[in-house]
């Protein structure tokens, strides 16, 4: 049979020359944006030391201990001189006084894991460039700039030998007096090394950087003007189009090919599973691609297939999956990837003719839109970064991914014949992941692996790297399936759905997460709760719903009874005397400072710890040096992405719980939406004491609670289930 392709449509020949013109301008802005961004955009050189003699005036390096430039050290109230300094006893304070010339003052640091605290004055004034300023007495009774010694890298084998600090800025070259005062930690006296200052150096040379935005601006412009220019493929003229007629025709093939029962799917997709975890729990590359290639062909005939597979194995995440010998990759990223792959084939298959029309109030584009800005931001404050390459990883896996598996699924469920029976997979498919997650906590719990024991209890985490991440992931699937079992309407989906939640319910109590259990579940019951007190007109069974979650409340305090008593537990009221509380507090008064230091853009996404460790701890938890996020989603926010950040997040979740809300406030309000909303709220109210988005797992669920709003009923999807 011959190929004839369609004939062009009516303006063609008038199109194809904007279209020309569009896609030499979109290549030209990708080209330009990568070019500047990979040689023009460049961070600074760090100064290096000069070999002497040392006059020390502006523009020259000082070794400490170098006989040639006098310096005045002391440890404590002892002078010694330059070469005995690093011979001072464990919690001896040590002196350094100079006087120099110049505009700017560095220090070279030697920091490890030793608590140390640098205090430096500079004509008797805190030195301007050390974030927080401390009422501590230095040599001569004056305030000081307080920095901690601690590395900034929690890890031995990333930190550098020593490091560059600029701890003092001026407007005009001139005679400067400079006291520093450095005061050992409690590990001084077992840690081999302690930290020190090697050296010192003014005005020194930095290379001009020019910023990363222009070339991040082009790269954007032109990525989206290329996705227009391929979106009008059936504009193109013949010649061009031949080439992608026939790879449709091709997909069209394949399809016909592939089984298309939904019992040979999920057999097919059940077995890919199966491979993909034997794959990724022995480190068998070739099994992992196998499953991958079978999850793959399930989700050729249905994409939601591939997208449920994503959300199931969104509790195992931390483990790679083996691609090649010596090669893996994070879940998340290959199901975001694979999933924008697998639409865009189905894209080619139907062709955009069959992309049906968003009704008013169903399409998700606000949440899109918010989403990808949040991204933008994220990715203009990781090339920002003073460690970028921290910082552009968690833009990878959080935030890219984000967006790129919300616009797969909102595609996905656009194009599908069936958009309420493929949301439904994608929901039964990750609480079936939660409850994996759970069984499996239960046999560490009875092994005594995979545990924390700590405060009179012991704690289950399942794969993940704390309790506290369980109990953040659980609530949020606990309640969805709560609000199914509320509604359910025949006495097998009651059990079934009663059941799952009952396993949940189990290892959530297990983890023994202040924040989930006192917090976040209970708002999320309540929220159920006085919307079917709110809604009960126009709900069938209000009544009997409400009696359910009033027994579902007092199954919980039946179920934590028991260790109400213990000291995890005891002190939950008096926050004054519960350290966790102490050290919140402390940490949420760095998270802030470091917000102040850093109001547009904040330091970075994933530089939270390192700017922590590094310049912001507070000796009175000195303790606890090695916390990655701040604890609040509101600092957390601020501090990471600064105010633009805040800005755009508030946008995000406020569109998706304001398209959830009207889904709930119709004259027949969808229980599947009540269940969502209250798995947000509880993220919400969780993420105030703990972390609420900044994780690859964490924000995949976010994208799933917002991205199933371009249902146009989801009250649909919830008679599915229920």
């Amino acid at each position: 049979m011959s190929f004839s392709p369609a004939p062009p449509r009516n303006g063609t020949a008038g199109v194809f020359p904007s279209l020309t013109a569009s896609f030499l301008l979109a290549l030209g802005l990708v080209v330009a944006g990568g070019g500047w961004v990979l040689y023009l955009a460049d961070g600074p050189v760090s100064p290096t030391l000069i070999d002497g003699p040392f006059d020390f005036s502006s523009g020259e390096i000082v070794v400490l201990g170098d006989p040639r430039h006098p310096t005045d050290l002391a440890c404590g109230d002892q002078q010694v001189d330059t070469a005995d300094l690093s011979l001072c006893k464990p919690g001896q304070p040590r002196h350094i006084r100079f006087t120099y010339i110049g505009r700017q003052l560095w220090l070279q640091l030697q920091r490890g894991d030793d608590f140390g605290l640098l205090f430096v004055t500079v004509d008797d004034r805190p030195a301007n460039l050390i974030p927080i300023q401390a009422p501590f007495p230095a040599g001569n009774g004056e305030r000081a700039g307080r920095l901690p010694l601690y590395s900034p890298y929690e890890h031995a084998t990333m930190r550098p030998e020593s490091e560059w600090i600029s701890v003092h800025r001026t407007n005009t070259a001139q005679p400067h007096t400079v006291q520093i005062q450095m005061h050992s930690g409690p590990m001084a006296d077992i840690l081999d090394a302690s930290p020190a200052v090697l050296a010192v150096g003014t005005d020194l040379p930095v290379s001009f950087r020019l910023p990363y935005w222009p070339g991040l601006l082009c790269l954007i412009l032109g990525g989206l003007a290329l996705m227009l220019v391929l979106l009008a493929i059936d504009n193109w003229p013949l010649a061009c189009r031949f080439p992608m007629h026939l790879a449709r025709r091709q997909m069209r093939r394949l399809s016909h090919v592939l089984p298309t029962q939904p019992i040979e799917l999920g057999l097919l997709a059940g077995l890919g599973i199966l491979a993909v975890g034997l794959g990724q729990r022995d480190h068998i590359w070739w099994l992992s691609l196998l499953g991958l290639a079978m999850l793959g062909l399930a989700g050729l005939q249905r994409p939601a297939l591939w997208l449920g597979a994503v959300l199931l194995g969104l509790p195992f995440h931390l483990f790679p999956v083996p691609l090649a010998p010596g090669f893996a990759l994070n879940l998340v990223e290959i199901g975001a990837w694979g999933g924008l792959a697998l639409v865009g084939l189905q894209y080619l298959r139907q062709g955009p003719d069959r992309l049906p029309q968003a009704k008013r109030g169903s399409t998700p584009a606000p949440v899109l839109l918010a989403l990808l800005a949040l991204a933008l931001v994220a990715l203009g404050s990781a090339l920002e970064a003073q460690y970028q390459a921290q910082g552009l990883r968690e833009w990878r896996t959080v935030f890219l991914t984000a967006v790129i598996f919300l616009g797969a699924m909102v595609t996905t469920l656009r194009m599908s014949e069936r958009p309420e029976a493929d949301a439904a997979i994608m929901l039964i498919m990750w609480i079936g992941g939660a409850v994996a997650i759970a069984l499996f906590g239960y046999y560490a719990y009875l092994q005594g692996i995979f545990v924390t024991d700590v405060d009179g209890v012991r704690r289950i985490r399942g794969l993940f790297g704390s309790p506290n991440n369980l109990a953040l992931y659980l609530e949020r699937t606990l309640l969805v399936t709560i609000a199914l079992f509320l509604f359910a309407q025949t006495w097998p989906r009651r059990i079934l759905w009663a059941s799952l939640a009952t396993i949940q319910t189990g290892a959530f109590v297990l983890t023994f997460s202040k924040g989930g259990l006192f917090l976040g579940l209970p708002t999320g019951l309540l929220l159920l709760f006085g919307t079917v007190y709110l809604l009960r007109q126009r709900l069938h069974a209000a009544r009997r719903v409400m009696w359910l979650l009033g027994g579902v409340a007092i199954l919980g305090l039946l179920l934590l009874a028991p260790f109400l008593t213990t000291p995890r537990l005891a002190g939950i009221l008096d926050w004054r005397q519960d350290f966790s509380s102490f050290v919140r507090i402390h940490l949420w008064r760095s998270g802030l400072q470091m917000f102040l230091d850093n109001w547009i853009l904040g330091v970075g996404p994933d530089n939270f710890l390192y700017w922590y460790r590094g310049a912001y701890l507070d000796p009175a938890v000195w303790n606890e040096p090695s916390l990655n996020h701040p604890h609040n989603i509101l600092i957390d926010l601020l501090s990471r992405l600064g105010l633009t950040g805040l800005v755009a997040g508030l946008a995000f979740w406020g569109a998706g719980f304001r398209i959830l809300l009207r889904h709930i406030n119709t004259s027949n309000p969808s229980p599947l939406a009540m269940g969502l909303a209250a798995a947000g709220v509880a993220g919400l109210a969780h993420g105030m004491v703990d972390t609420s988005y900044a994780l690859p797992d964490l924000m995949l669920v976010w994208t799933l609670l917002f991205g199933l709003v371009c249902l146009q009923d989801l009250t649909k999807t919830a008679r599915l289930l229920t």
